[in-house]
């Protein structure tokens, strides 16, 4: 969804960016009719919107996101799903894991579940190297499942102690006995 910046103080709405124009264009840009479907209006009203739908709405649309199953809304749905059946995402301890600047990793463990969080913020593909911390009490196992990912299959199994790691790649790991 993108939002609209207002490009002359006629297309201003909000009365203090009218007032301080250009200097502050007021917080119009932020409020951009929510783009539903890729109809009159993107769904959002049948009357006349406040603010322009932008010309996106046609392709990017709730809409067109459920119908998407790759789509960022149903990564979200199935990570939410992901958090409220797993205990250790639930109430698990936080450790920080790695000390690569371009990863953010972290494990969260509870008495009967252990998770490895990974994301590479980086454009380049990163490894991540899963020490002694980030499995401590997991009686040695290293066996990796993958619960959630944006680039991976789901319940893909690996081995090892190297999670390597695509550009943007964002993978939620279960730690699973051996």
């Amino acid at each position: 969804m993108e939002t609209t910046e207002p490009a002359t103080l006629e297309e201003v709405r909000d009365p203090v960016g009218k007032r301080y124009w250009p200097g502050y264009k007021g917080r119009d840009g932020e409020r951009t009719p929510m783009q539903w479907t890729n109809g009159m209006n993107a769904g959002f009203t049948t009357g006349m919107p406040w603010l322009k739908v932008p010309p996106s709405a046609c392709e990017r649309n709730v809409e067109a996101e459920l119908a998407d199953p790759s789509s960022i809304l149903n990564f979200y749905k199935r990570l939410i799903r992901l958090r409220r059946a797993s205990p250790a995402l639930l109430d698990g301890d936080y450790l920080n894991i790695g000390n690569d600047p371009h990863i953010f990793a972290y494990r969260r463990r509870s008495p009967t579940q252990t998770m490895i969080i990974a994301l590479n913020m980086s454009g380049e593909n990163r490894s991540l190297r899963l020490d002694e911390a980030a499995l401590e009490n997991t009686d040695g196992a290293s066996l990796l499942r993958v619960r959630l990912s944006n680039l991976r299959a789901d319940e893909q199994t690996f081995d090892g102690r190297v999670l390597s790691l695509a550009p943007y790649e964002a993978v939620v790991l279960e730690v699973a006995a051996r």
